[in-house]
């Protein structure tokens, strides 16, 4: 008999997926946006983070861990949920605007 060993889905954000979060925040103070973000845990522990205007409190960007732990989910009130695998994903697609970037839509044909 063997064990096959699985990876544990991390209970928080590691240090390079914060350093993304700081990107991104400080991408849309740069457009202009006087937006602020908040990080933390849901009720059922998952990790969080959103992006909000300052003055209205309208989510700009709402971001959680994708389907069993892996990539992430990016939700927006005028986007479809997309889905990004890595953080270099997230950094291309939603920091930096980069023009070879294609977003994937998730759970929608």
């Amino acid at each position: 008999m063997s064990v096959v060993p699985f990876k544990a889905i991390p209970k928080d954000w590691d240090k390079e997926e914060q350093d993304t979060f700081v990107e991104l925040y400080k991408f849309w103070i740069g457009r202009a946006r006087r937006c602020q973000y908040i990080t933390g845990l849901s009720e059922d522990k998952s990790p969080f983070f959103t992006l909000f205007v300052e003055k209205t409190g309208e989510v700009m960007m709402h971001i959680c861990r994708g389907p069993n732990g892996l990539g992430y989910l990016v939700m927006g009130p005028s986007r479809k949920t997309t889905f990004a695998l890595t953080t270099a994903e997230l950094r291309s697609g939603y920091a930096k605007l980069d023009g070879e970037y294609l977003i994937k839509y998730y759970g929608q044909k």
